[in-house]
Parts: C-alpha cells; sequence; structure tokens
C-alpha cells in the first residue's frame, strides 16, 4: 500500500492511494483520495475498497507513512490479524512491485493528461483497467480473469477496421 501524491486537486481529491496484491491475482486498487486522509480513514478505504471484495488481506506491505504506521492503524491489523510489514526508511525496493504499480499509473496518467492535468481522476479507472487486465508473469493470467474468471471485452479502438460508419463493410 503506498501513495501517490502531489497531484492536480479535483474536487477535494489529490492523492491515489494503491493497493497491490502481492499473492494471488497481482491485481490493483487506485482509490483518489485527499491528502488529509488520516489511519482511520485509509482503515475505512480499506474496509470499503478491499475488503467487501476480496476479504481481509494476510498482511499489508506500506511505507512508513503515518497514515500507514499510527496507533489506530496498528491496532486494527492486530485485531483482525493482519500483519503490517512497514519498509525500512529510503528503502523503497521493500516494496519494489508497489513502487513499480506507482510508476506505471505516474506514466499512464503523464500520457493520458498531457494537455489537461485535471483529468487523472476521471482516467484512473481506465489505469486500473489496463492493468488488471494485462497478462502476469507471475500468474500466467491477468488479474481480471483470476477475479472473474474470463477475459473482458475490450473497447473498440482506433485501429480496429471498422468501415460500418462509413457505409462500407464491417471487418471481422
Amino acid at each position: 500500500m503506498d501513495l501517490i501524491t502531489d497531484l492536480p486537486k479535483i474536487t477535494d481529491c489529490d492523492l491515489i492511494l494503491v493497493m497491490v496484491d502481492h499473492v494471488a491475482m497481482k491485481g490493483v486498487i487506485f482509490i483518489p483520495c485527499n491528502k488529509k486522509i488520516d489511519a482511520t480513514d485509509t482503515a475505512e478505504l480499506l474496509f470499503q475498497h478491499v475488503y467487501k471484495h476480496f476479504g481481509l488481506p494476510d498482511k499489508i506491505i506500506s511505507d512508513r507513512d503515518l497514515r500507514f504506521a499510527a496507533e489506530v492503524f496498528k491496532e486494527m491489523g492486530k485485531l483482525l490479524g493482519i500483519k503490517q510489514m512497514l519498509s525500512t526508511a529510503y528503502h523503497p525496493q521493500t516494496d519494489r512491485e508497489t513502487e513499480r504499480v506507482n510508476q506505471e499509473v505516474e506514466i499512464f496518467l503523464r500520457f493520458f493528461c498531457a494537455k489537461e492535468q485535471t483529468k487523472w481522476k476521471d482516467l484512473l479507472h481506465f489505469a486500473k483497467f489496463a492493468h488488471n487486465t494485462q497478462t502476469h508473469s507471475v500468474t500466467k493470467n491477468s488479474p481480471f480473469y483470476l477475479t472473474m474468471g474470463y477475459h473482458p471485452r475490450p473497447l473498440p479502438t482506433v485501429f480496429e477496421k471498422n468501415h460500418d460508419s462509413l457505409g462500407g463493410e464491417k471487418s471481422d
């Protein structure tokens, strides 16, 4: 679990809470939120976005941000049987997988929000979908497939040959 910070503020959101499944499906969850969130808010987001879909995690790997290292978050972990693993200060390799996901979403948003940086929140679900539909080298399947049991039907792209709108034949 990590935060992508210093984003343009949009409807009271200026950071992304990033959650990565390191064990089973390798999927991600991106939650737009505000830098004012505290440990209690973070725990609530964990319940809203993770627990209701996947159940409780066995462990949470995070950096030493106060939102993750605060006593209330530690206590929640103890009560629910969630092992909390904090990375070493200035050593992001401890949570290398989440750092890679952070880089991936930052590149995605930089590319798609180059002209309109205030669109990052609107495009965040596309970044999640893009990650979760890619085949992972460890699981040999996409997180989407491992969760849902089928591959999603993709959106049409500009590269597909669809002449129907021009009055021509639609190719398969």
